[in-house]
């Protein structure tokens, strides 16, 4: 899992050269989160979900990040929502205390346009 996250983080930290780049780009965002996504469903249950919950501040702010980058698209999106709701699956309350990091994103990302 840490392996995976490090190389979405690179994708985030590096910036798209032209559209081909930015294509490639967010189709491995994608794909990434995807990854993650089904990790952190398959480490939920009681003996391994303390693995997730020690991950769940970077994942998330990951996932948001992704979220708000200049290259998402709406498969990419959606890719992150749905790892979203895994890893609030997997944590249960304990995702109640990263609720911050993800209302900052949907503010930032559906604020009512100004008149």
């Amino acid at each position: 899992m840490h392996c995976i996250m490090k190389r979405l983080d690179m994708t985030l930290d590096r910036q798209a050269l032209n559209l081909g780049h930015k294509l490639k780009k967010n189709n491995l965002q994608i794909v990434l989160c995807g990854v993650l996504q089904v990790i952190v469903q398959r480490l939920a249950n009681s003996a391994t979900v303390k693995i997730v919950t020690n991950a769940a501040h970077h994942l998330l702010f990951s996932f948001c990040r992704v979220l708000v980058c200049d290259s998402s698209t709406a498969q990419s999106e959606a890719m992150c929502w749905f790892a979203i709701a895994a890893l609030a699956n997997a944590t249960g309350p304990e995702f109640g205390k990263h609720m911050p990091i993800l209302m900052q994103v949907l503010m930032l990302t559906h604020s009512p346009p100004s008149l």
